[in-house]
């Protein structure tokens, strides 16, 4: 009997043990066509660490897709509170508690198809997707401009290998030490900035262009906007370059709030700073709206 509670034990505590047993190293699960949202640090805090969240095909963002058939600001529930974590303590964890409104922090989304000749979700080989950034927020930047596809190849390229190369976005914790799996959002990673095929890397300054104060070998002044004016005012166009000549097209816009919520909507002037309250703005104007009340109900009943 003793023998057999103390074989019980054991078995319980083997089972106990693989139940606990911390998640070893595995891949992310992309397709083709994804766009990633990615957050680069220059300066500060997190200046050493990337941070990427796969958003899935870019087709939901396209006319038809998901977040492009309604009107107004949509919630981009791929990454929100309510599906894959909240990324909002991912970025005061890597970047501080102060990220909302850091000079130095930097956010931008690029995707591509990149796929021999073979076109992809009828978007054809060598069709870039790359955000700017406005200069003021509601106002559309300028386009990018399209190029020819073998032109437009040599971009296609390094945004496949930053989402799925080695040390790429795919690879998840793999392949180094150096990138880690988000314990708050099943889609992102932490990477190195060193690492091969990192966000960084890619961007103006990264060890992967050949040419200076670009991003991808091809974008001037970079794909990222940046957060020193609060996350309100750091709103990017979206584009789609297909292969050939003229602006690229307007896909839509995106913004940052500070509860790390990513916002689109297909028309940029919803983002002027006039017309997107912070959540904590809403509240203000509430209590506001409430002492108001209070107020002229105690002077009609003073005159009642």
């Amino acid at each position: 009997m003793k023998k057999s509670l103390h074989t019980t034990a054991i078995l319980a505590l083997a089972g106990i043990a693989l139940v606990a047993r911390p998640a070893f190293s595995q891949t992310l699960p992309t397709n083709i066509d994804d766009v990633v949202l990615g957050f680069q640090a220059t300066s500060g805090t997190g200046a050493t660490t990337d941070y990427e969240i796969d958003l899935g095909k870019v087709t939901q963002f396209l006319s038809g897709g998901t977040y492009a058939t309604g009107s107004g600001i949509q919630i981009v529930n791929t990454i929100g509170t309510n599906s894959s974590g909240n990324i909002a303590n991912d970025l005061a964890s890597i970047y501080g508690a102060s990220w909302a409104t850091d000079s130095g922090l930097n956010y931008g989304l690029a995707g591509s198809v990149f796929n021999g000749h073979t076109a992809v979700d009828g978007l054809a080989p060598n069709t870039l997707f790359a955000s700017r950034a406005e200069t003021i927020a509601g106002t559309q930047s300028t386009p990018w401009t399209r190029q020819s596809s073998s032109n437009q190849a040599s971009t296609a390229q390094p945004m496949n290998g930053m989402l799925t190369g080695g040390h790429g976005y795919a690879s998840g914790n793999l392949n180094s030490p150096n990138q880690t799996l988000s314990l708050n959002s099943s889609i992102a990673v932490i990477q190195a900035t060193s690492e091969a095929n990192s966000w960084a890397s890619y961007m103006p300054g990264g060890f992967n262009n050949s040419v200076g104060g670009v991003a991808f070998n091809t974008f001037s002044g970079g794909i990222q906007g940046n957060l020193a004016g609060g996350t309100a005012n750091a709103v990017v166009d979206f584009y789609e370059l297909a292969p050939g000549s003229g602006n690229a097209t307007l896909v839509g816009a995106f913004d940052m709030t500070s509860a790390g919520q990513l916002q689109f909507s297909t028309n940029p002037a919803d983002f002027a700073a006039s017309t997107v309250p912070e959540p904590s703005t809403y509240a203000g104007l509430l209590g506001l709206a409430t002492l108001g009340f209070v107020a002229l109900r105690r002077r009609n009943q003073a005159n009642a």
